[in-house]
């Protein structure tokens, strides 16, 4: 078995960021969705304000206890055009039990013409946790505050991942942000 070297690893999670990017801007987002796994790529369409929300997240394992996160949503309501991009840290409690996972999150956000903020940047701040339930099945809920302008919304995210194939797991939940609320579907790609 051949070993995929750091620049190859670098390589293909930059090639399938903006190629998963490039395929969100030609539609509409505006969730926050960060895969509850630790090395991920997750791609996921909710239904928020009678849109679809399109929103892509990457996290990526650079301690034991630390992961580098970033996501973008995106949506188009009306002729009105929004996006959020936040990224930041996620770090992870180590004294958990097996098959579960809490942790406190911090990012900078950047949102442009988003429900409820206008054009800004802040910060958001968040905990979550997962859970095992069997081999294939795991739930996770997250909730963060986002601070933009003054302003100041929650996003409240849970929901269930079944895994599909080795590196491949399939979502269903429910988020929430600013007021607005509707479930979403989903597929996190993990990384080696």
């Amino acid at each position: 078995m051949k070993r995929i070297t750091g620049a190859t690893r670098i390589a293909a999670a930059l090639l399938i960021g903006s190629s998963a990017l490039a395929l969100s801007l030609a539609r509409p987002a505006a969730a926050q969705i960060v895969p509850p796994q630790r090395n991920g790529i997750d791609f996921s369409i909710a239904a928020l304000s009678a849109a679809p929300v399109w929103s892509v997240g990457f996290s990526h394992v650079i301690s034991p206890a630390l992961d580098l996160t970033a996501f973008y949503s995106y949506q188009s309501v009306g002729g009105t055009t929004a996006g959020l991009l936040d990224v930041g840290v996620r770090y992870h409690f180590p004294l958990t039990p097996a098959g579960a996972d809490v942790w406190l999150s911090g990012a900078l956000a950047n949102a442009s013409s988003f429900s409820g903020f206008g054009s800004s940047t802040g910060f958001s701040v968040g905990a979550g946790a997962s859970l095992q339930f069997t081999p294939a099945l795991s739930g996770y809920a997250a909730g963060s505050l986002v601070a933009l302008s003054g302003t100041s919304n929650a996003v409240i995210d849970a929901g269930v991942m079944l895994q599909l194939a080795p590196r491949v797991a399939g979502k269903l939940g429910y988020v929430t942000f600013a007021g607005n609320g509707g479930p979403y579907l989903g597929i996190d790609l993990s990384l080696p």
